[in-house]
């Protein structure tokens, strides 16, 4: 679930928490996860931003997703198209 008020959801996970926050940036919703777990090296963090916009005419849903971690960033688009 989303709540798209810029407050912290924390939620426990398999060795860690998972902390998520979304909000609303103008016609943007931009939601951040932060995972920090537990390994036998240490703890280690690893976050994913998701913006999500939506085209004018409300028919195409694209989501902008950046994962960054302990081996590097990684970026992805996925698009929704309304048929």
């Amino acid at each position: 679930m989303i709540v798209a008020d810029g407050s912290d959801q924390v939620q426990q996970g398999y060795r860690g928490n998972v902390v998520t926050r979304s909000a609303f940036e103008g016609d943007r919703l931009v939601v951040t996860h932060t995972r920090t777990k537990k390994t036998d090296q240490g703890e280690q963090t690893m976050s994913r931003q998701s913006v999500w916009t939506l085209s004018p005419d409300g028919r195409v849903l694209t989501i902008d997703t950046t994962m960054h971690s302990s081996r590097g960033d990684r970026a992805m688009k996925t698009v929704y198209q309304r048929s």
